[in-house]
This record gives structure tokens, C-alpha cells and sequence, in this order.
């Protein structure tokens, strides 16, 4: 769990730096709340959010 929080305090700290230079953003999961983040993070971007299950992973990162 502390691991999780760290990849995700730098992640948002890594979001912010780079703010208007990310065009789209893939967030991979299993979890019903996870996809709920994808959609909750849409309004604070600039960037094109998609949600896959962890399953499609790899069209994930095909774009």
C-alpha cells in the first residue's frame, strides 16, 4: 500500500510538471474504482484519458 501511495504522489507530481505536454493518458486496472479514477481525473486534463481493463494492457500502451 505505501508503494502504491508513492508511484502515485509521483505520478501526480510528474502530472503536474508536465501538464500541457501530455496528449493522452491510458490508466490500466482491475478494479471498479480504478476505471471510476479515469473518469474523474477527465476534467483536470487536457489529455485524452482512456480506461483499460488489465487484461487489454497491451492495446493500452499501443495508443
Amino acid at each position: 500500500m505505501v508503494g502504491q501511495l508513492v508511484a502515485g504522489t509521483e505520478g501526480l507530481k510528474f502530472g503536474v510538471k508536465h501538464f500541457a505536454d501530455i496528449e493522452r493518458l491510458a490508466m490500466v486496472g482491475e478494479k471498479q474504482w480504478q476505471q471510476g479514477m479515469a473518469t474523474f481525473c477527465k476534467p483536470f486534463t487536457k489529455a485524452q484519458v482512456r480506461y483499460f481493463d488489465h487484461n487489454d494492457a497491451a492495446e493500452a500502451r499501443s495508443g
